[in-house]
């Protein structure tokens, strides 16, 4: 199915690369390990899930010294989504490239902390590249790209004590709101609304 078509079931209302610019925040509480962890997500109502509906139920993300943590997607580590705002309705597993696209980057998730002790939630995905043949005057043919599109989500979560970025394997549950966003090439970025959402995140030392 094309993405457009695609996103149209999902009632939104309304290059090449898109580069992300992701200042490191101050250290949060506990000692954060330098190398991979394994994270697992649940919500209550609304939120992101490691859902084995959408992969193992666990994702296998990249920890730094900062605590910062990301995952890139690879369509084997989707993650669950139920998140509704005003313009769309996001459901069932989302994160990798969208069926019928070009093999190109295919967006990322990321879990920072904040100052003031809180986590923030980004990710970029369901990505959708689009290419066509394009013959010039003198008859030689170059591929180009005519479409892309993708998903943005934003959100400052926060639980009752500062979160933890140690791979201590507690529950830690946050709460926020939670920012949705799409992207078109030669258009641009579209607001798609706001939803409050309350997450459970788990962090455990990769085995």
């Amino acid at each position: 199915m094309r993405r457009k078509k695609w996103m149209r079931v999902l009632a939104v209302a309304g290059t090449v690369a898109l580069a992300a610019s992701l200042a490191l925040p101050a250290i949060g509480k506990g000692k954060p390990s330098k190398d991979e962890v394994v994270v697992t997500m649940s919500y209550v109502g609304a939120g992101i899930a490691t859902s084995e509906l959408c992969s193992s139920g666990a994702l296998v993300m990249n920890q730094e010294r900062s605590g910062l943590m990301r995952a890139d997607w690879t369509g084997a580590n989707d993650v669950e989504m139920a998140l509704t705002t005003d313009a769309v309705k996001l459901t069932d597993c989302h994160g990798g490239l969208v069926a019928g696209t070009g093999e190109e980057f295919a967006g990322y998730f990321i879990l920072d902390p904040t100052r003031d002790g809180g986590v923030k939630l980004t990710s970029r995905f369901d990505y959708y590249w689009e290419y066509e043949k394009v013959t010039n005057k003198s008859g030689k043919t170059r591929t180009v790209q005519t479409g892309l599109e993708l998903f943005e989500i934003n959100a400052d979560l926060r639980g009752d004590e500062d979160f933890d970025w140690s791979a201590s394997g507690e529950p830690q549950t946050v709460t926020g709101q939670l920012e949705l966003l799409s992207f078109e090439k030669n258009v641009g970025w579209t607001p798609l609304g706001t939803t409050d959402i309350t997450m459970t995140i788990t962090i455990n030392a990769a085995p």
